[in-house]
């Protein structure tokens, strides 16, 4: 596996002393300082070392669509080259991941590939990645075994290990690393490809512009909104998943400024161009053409969240979604003890689990057919299944014509995230949580202004690190 990776190493590590003062995972740490020096934006994809771990090979995502590979010996020397065309083969991961390579290593040895020599365990190279294939959820240590991994084949194999929860699993052979099939089954070449999204402002409300950087947008701070919406440059055709790390800090309430009924809206919108200006499109709003739409999050300040599939072809048509809401909503003006004992389907719980005033990470994954989007809501070790067509809903989705969603996967859907206060979640039934009754329970402001010689100021949310696994862009 990798074999042009393992010869690119062995070129690094010529004339190494088998003195390791490095980690692997302490290597991988001083490739990402070194990637992030190059482009703080950058993505780690992978990182390969072989069994000496002299040193290591990681790759990262930079900005627009580079790769940055970094190759660290044990004793800290780094060298760097930036490529032009992106990396195709792995989903970004997180660091640090859970496990080292010390625990995966020792787990791999219990789950009996030793060498037959006592606390020595057998495998040749390892990579720290996550591969596009379904099915691994989390960040892989995948080990090539020395020798064969099944009596009926001559081929090394694969193992991987887990890099959050330990779990060991063959995972292939030499020439066909297909994940979790014992025999091995090659599946059809992936045509998937991983994308970072850039951004064009396509208004501003108040405030400066929205910030947009690679993968990033920022519509503020706590009492520095910069209010509007932008929309990516580039639409996605074929869509298998989206990541993305929210943080609605600067919508936490304080003294004088509830944040209610401010919406931090991710969403997504099917067009052939560039949905921006007057061609902006959506599904709701009658002033602007009609298109279908897909919210992943639209928020009630940081207490309440939507997340909804609007497919059809007039405007306020079917719609299916699913709410969620946080510990933050526990105020005079929500009805706290109404939405806690809701016995409503597709209503879901963060409370203990999501903390709206730290960043948080959120996935949307799509099946092959398009019959389904599950949206999950993650933070620590802790995550929330938020949005899934086979679980119940809200609003009825049972009359959804899926099909639109595949058709709409052929056309391509953008990205227009935004930050306003015209709409919010939790001011409708039967989810009408929000009491917005004015006074103290007045909407939060959405822009700063002075009123009687009083300041009143607003606040503001972004993400970041958003990354797009799609067939191609527009």
């Amino acid at each position: 596996m990798k074999k042009l990776l393992t010869m690119m190493l062995g070129l690094l590590l010529i004339g190494c002393t088998q003195q390791n003062d490095l980690t692997f995972n302490e290597m991988v740490n001083q490739t990402q300082k070194v990637a992030k020096g190059i482009d703080t934006t950058a993505l780690f994809y992978e990182s390969t070392a072989t069994k000496e771990l002299t040193g290591v090979k990681s790759v990262f995502a930079g900005v627009n669509n580079t790769t940055i590979e970094v190759l660290c010996d044990s004793n800290g020397n780094t060298k760097s080259k930036v490529i032009d065309s992106p990396f195709m083969e792995d989903e970004v991961i997180k660091l640090p991941v859970k496990l080292t390579l010390e625990d995966a290593e020792q787990l791999l040895l219990d789950a009996g590939y030793g060498t037959g020599v006592e606390g020595v365990a057998d495998w040749s190279e390892v990579v720290l990645r996550r591969p596009l294939e379904p099915g691994f959820n989390f960040a892989q240590y995948i080990f090539t075994l020395h020798s064969k991994i099944h009596p009926w084949s001559d081929s090394v194999g694969f193992v991987s290990v887990d890099a959050t929860t330990g779990k060991v699993t063959p995972v292939g052979l030499e020439g066909c690393p297909c994940p979790f099939k014992d025999p091995c089954i090659c599946p059809e070449e992936t045509t998937q490809t991983t994308f970072i999204p850039e951004f064009d402002v396509d208004y501003q409300k108040c405030g400066p512009n929205p910030i947009v950087s690679s993968g990033a947008v920022s519509f503020g701070t706590e009492g520095n909104p910069a209010a509007g919406r932008v929309c990516s440059k580039n639409g996605y055709k074929n869509i298998s998943k989206i990541e993305v790390d929210i943080d609605l800090s600067g919508l936490q309430q304080n003294d004088g400024w509830t944040a209610d009924y401010l919406n931090a809206a991710m969403y997504l919108v099917t067009s052939d161009v560039q949905p921006i200006g007057d061609k902006y499109c959506d599904a709701e709003y009658e002033q602007c053409d009609f298109c279908n739409e897909i919210d992943l999050l639209e928020t009630n300040g940081n207490k309440m969240f939507q997340h909804t599939l609007h497919l059809d072809t007039i405007k306020k048509g079917k719609q299916r979604w699913e709410v969620s809401y946080t510990e933050a909503a526990n105020t005079d003006c929500w009805n706290w003890d109404e939405m806690t004992s809701s016995t409503l389907g597709g209503v879901h719980s963060l409370v203990g689990k999501i903390d709206p005033t730290k960043p948080f990470h959120m996935v949307t994954v799509f099946n092959g057919d398009y019959t389904n989007m599950v949206i999950t809501l993650s933070q620590g070790d802790s995550s929330v299944k938020v949005f899934d067509m086979t679980d119940p809903s809200v609003g009825d989705g049972s009359t959804l014509d899926m099909s639109m969603l595949k058709d709409g996967m052929e056309v391509g859907w953008w990205f227009t995230p935004s930050y306003h206060g015209d709409w919010s979640p939790g001011d409708d039934e039967p989810t009408k949580w929000y009491k917005d009754n004015g006074g103290e329970c007045s909407h939060g402001t959405l822009c700063n202004y002075t009123k009687d010689s009083v300041e009143y100021k607003g606040g503001g949310w972004s993400f970041s690190n958003l990354v797009v696994t799609a067939e191609s862009q527009l």
